[in-house]
């Protein structure tokens, strides 16, 4: 093994041995404590492997075996040996899933989702530390299975393991509904019954801290507060055909808790302090207003029944007269570098969300052979490309507008298949049931992503 690989860590050297030294023998000492049944071993070997992973140059960890390593893990996880050799072996697990490209697929063949998701019952006695070992894993398992996810349960143990959590509440409560979008992003109609559960918990919580003092830590509050959006966004999105599923999603008393919360950041807007803070309330006050407008456009009979109500519809009007009035200091690039007040902007934006609510809502006027019923101007949906590190890539605007007109005309004709595109100077192929993106030269797949949200 005379092969090292020299790191710079904290401004120190390491010296760091080969894969095939490191990995395989680290894994034959971790088999030999667990059948000599020595913790203190076990838990040496599974701190080493964290580290490694953590550390490992990317050539090292692409080499990493996957496969033996989470068979492994899971072994010692089922055997229950102690409370902290289970935090390691799920802390390990979770690094995989995170570091390691393509391990995903393995980890789950390995009988890992099942064997996490009974770590979040309540009568489990494992460690607080490991339930949010679990919660990191699993969310890097619902960004390209969420499915498994789903089929053990796992939605549900989630939901109920808000309350277990204590420390870093925020942040963990946020990866938790992270983990829920991912889930309501793949939704079928005969998931109802699993993802139920979510609806009336994602309403307390909106509800909740949308009611937090105002000295709270914003920035959590208001990303959590958005991706509680961005999940009824999915649920809309993929349940909306179903009218019977669609009243369930927002319902009158969703609705109502939603519109509340719109008049209370539109009420704080002029109280608060910081161009940034600012700016981030107007993302969430958006992401409200889309998902209202998504609500409108997917069945505008049922969100005429819901939110045409004297009182919730006056909350939506005052909401977007106050936004399209009130001066916010922010800033906006444009194409030449110059940087300009975003003010103008930001009102533009209010005003046109406000006259296409009202193009949806009222009631369509009678059509002629000169005359159609007219449609959104503006798409609800933004269209992205996934690498194996997860990070998204969006297509330009126009390719968006291109593909969720296609998506948009399958939909209504009952058949998802796919499409072809040229991206780029690449000819690929967009499989909509699958959401993949297929390069045609290379034959390389990518995960695609449709968000409901921009």
């Amino acid at each position: 093994h005379a092969v090292v690989v020299r790191l710079v860590v904290c401004g120190e050297n390491f010296v760091f041995p080969s894969f095939s030294m490191n990995f395989v023998a680290l894994l034959d000492d971790l088999r030999l404590a667990g059948e000599r049944k020595n913790i203190t071993a076990q838990l040496s070997c599974l701190n080493e492997i964290c580290t490694f992973i953590c550390i490992g140059a990317d050539e090292i960890v692409r080499g990493f075996p996957t496969q033996s390593y989470a068979q492994e893990l899971v072994s010692i996880v089922k055997g229950n040996v102690s409370k902290d050799v289970d935090v390691f072996a799920v802390r390990a697990l979770a690094l995989i899933l995170d570091l390691v490209p393509k391990s995903c697929t393995l980890v789950i063949n390995a009988g890992a989702v099942p064997v996490l998701v009974q770590l979040l019952r309540p009568s489990s006695d494992c460690l607080q530390l490991c339930k949010e070992e679990v919660i990191k894993a699993l969310e890097k398992v619902s960004l390209e299975a969420p499915q498994a996810i789903l089929k053990d349960g796992g939605l549900l143990l989630l939901l109920h393991s808000l309350d277990q959590l204590r420390q870093d509440r925020q942040q963990m409560h946020l990866r938790v509904v992270s983990v829920v979008g991912n889930v309501c992003s793949r939704v079928k109609l005969s998931d109802w019954g699993e993802v139920s559960a979510a609806v009336p918990v994602l309403s307390q919580m909106m509800e909740a801290y949308t009611g937090l003092p105002s000295d709270e830590p914003e920035e959590d509050v208001y990303a959590l507060l958005i991706a509680i959006c961005t999940c009824f966004a999915h649920l809309v999105d993929r349940l909306g055909f179903s009218q019977n599923h669609l009243e369930l999603v927002l319902s009158p008393d969703v609705a109502s808790v939603l519109i509340a919360s719109l008049q209370h950041f539109t009420e704080m807007l002029p109280t608060v302090v910081g161009a940034e803070r600012k700016h981030q309330l107007v993302l969430l006050q958006n992401a409200v207003l889309k998902l209202l407008g998504l609500f409108f456009v997917t069945n505008p009979a049922v969100a005429r029944r819901v939110l045409l109500r004297p009182e919730l519809f006056q909350g939506v009007c005052q909401s977007l007269a106050t936004l399209a009035t009130t001066a916010v200091p922010t800033t906006a690039h444009l194409v030449d570098g110059s940087v300009v007040s975003a003010d103008i902007f930001r009102q533009e934006r209010a005003v046109g969300q406000f006259l296409e609510l009202l193009v949806v809502v009222l009631p369509p006027l009678p059509t002629t052979h000169a005359l159609s019923q007219p449609e959104m101007l503006v798409p609800f949906h933004t269209w992205k490309w996934e690498d194996e590190y997860h990070n998204l890539t969006e297509f330009e605007p126009a390719i968006c507008v291109r593909v969720e007109g296609e998506y948009a005309r399958q939909r209504r004709e009952g058949v998802l298949h796919s499409m072809e595109l040229s991206l780029g100077g690449r000819q690929v192929t967009l499989y909509f049931e699958e959401m993949v993106q297929l390069n045609r030269s290379s034959r390389l797949s990518r995960p695609l992503c449709r968000d409901p949200l921009p």
